[in-house]
């Protein structure tokens, strides 16, 4: 999927006001966001599961390939490469929960915090290497953070199982 989005952030889905998702599956591919998600932005709502690849994406204020404001992601799989955005998450803007991301994050850049995600707030984010490493590669942001910025309060959880890593 490629486009560009709405006025308010989303360059492909922009999930508002108590709408579900169930599952999204698919590659998400050069999208814009003239705000916020590069491809999806999740505000008050519920995604179930997202899997695929997120290559290439834009946005002009948080999250290049995804900006979750608030609601839950219960699954995120799926690799964040070369996403960019002028502020914060180059690949990933977290808000709110994320219970499970497992996927690589490679090249992506920010504007200023989190080239790989942002943590932002009260937001619970929690990566889990189940059945294969995460590695976090060559993200650029210009805070120094290039991996991952936990701005303020918010959690981030790092599961692996045996054997696994996150790197």
């Amino acid at each position: 999927m490629s486009g560009t989005g709405w006025a308010n952030g989303g360059g492909g889905f922009y999930n508002v006001s108590n709408a579900k998702i169930n599952d999204m599956t698919g590659n998400y591919i050069g999208n814009t966001a003239n705000d916020c998600g590069g491809v999806i932005r999740n505000y008050y709502t519920l995604i179930n599961t997202i899997t695929g690849t997120i290559i290439g994406n834009t946005s002009a204020i948080h999250g290049g390939g995804i900006q979750k404001d608030t609601g839950t992601i219960n699954s995120l799989t799926g690799n964040f490469i070369g996403n960019t955005t002028g502020q914060d998450g180059g690949g990933l803007f977290n808000g709110n929960t994320i219970n499970s991301l497992t996927g690589n994050f490679i090249g992506n850049t920010s504007g200023r915090n989190g080239g790989g995600i942002e943590n932002y707030g009260g937001g619970t984010l929690t990566l889990s290497a189940d059945d294969k490493d995460i590695l976090f590669y060559s993200n650029k942001d210009n805070s120094g953070y290039n991996d991952i910025y936990q701005y303020s309060s918010g959690t981030i959880n790092l599961n692996a199982k045996e054997g696994k890593r996150i790197i």
